[in-house]
């Protein structure tokens, strides 16, 4: 029921890439990165974070970011609060810790929370790019594809680039197709200034 459009875009990966290899004890979560450019790229866009339930408009009224998770087959959303202050070591942490509580059965990691986005990834199967379907009532999804060299061009040359796709899917009753442009592309700066 949602008219869904979407846009595509991809970031440089390769501070992403240094900072999750400097991970002292264990790597940083890839959704980790994306979670955090996102938070921030919602201080500025804030209709991204709104809601359309019951044929109306209303801001969220949670802080927080979903995680899409599969687990033994099923689709859950483990949820992040006040992502924004966080680094990604720390988001990351979070993350773990969600997906340890959610896969060994707690009843509590099962329940559904209240998100204003939803990240989902598919990068770790290899795909390079998907479009997601929206998570009501939220009014966008971004779905993150592999990291891995692609060729691009720099200063007239082609050369080897670590990208990350990224795929936006939002409501066209919430949002127009520039604003997400433009959102999207904030969050590909924050990828990239990490």
């Amino acid at each position: 029921t949602i008219p869904h459009f979407y846009v595509h875009s991809s970031a440089n990966a390769e501070r992403l890439i240094a900072r999750r290899s400097a991970s002292a004890d264990a790597p940083v979560v890839w959704d980790a990165f994306f979670v955090h450019a996102a938070a921030r790229a919602l201080e500025k866009f804030e209709r991204m974070g709104f809601r359309f339930e019951n044929d109306r408009l209303s801001p969220s009224n949670s802080d927080a970011i979903g995680v899409a998770v599969d687990s033994d087959g099923e689709l859950s959303v483990i949820a992040l609060p006040a992502p924004g202050g966080k680094t990604p070591e720390v988001l990351s942490g979070e993350i773990r810790a969600a997906v340890e509580k959610l896969r060994s059965g707690d009843a509590d990691a099962r329940r559904l929370q209240a998100t204003r986005f939803t990240i989902t990834n598919l990068g770790s199967t290899g795909i390079e790019s998907f479009t997601a379907i929206v998570n009501p009532p939220e009014a966008a999804i971004l779905a993150i594809g592999k990291v891995g060299p692609v060729a691009v061009v720099v200063d007239g040359r082609v050369v080897p680039q670590d990208r990350v796709s990224l795929t936006l899917s939002a409501d066209h009753r919430v949002v127009n197709g520039k604003y997400a442009a433009e959102f999207l592309q904030a969050i590909v700066r924050e990828l990239e200034t990490l």
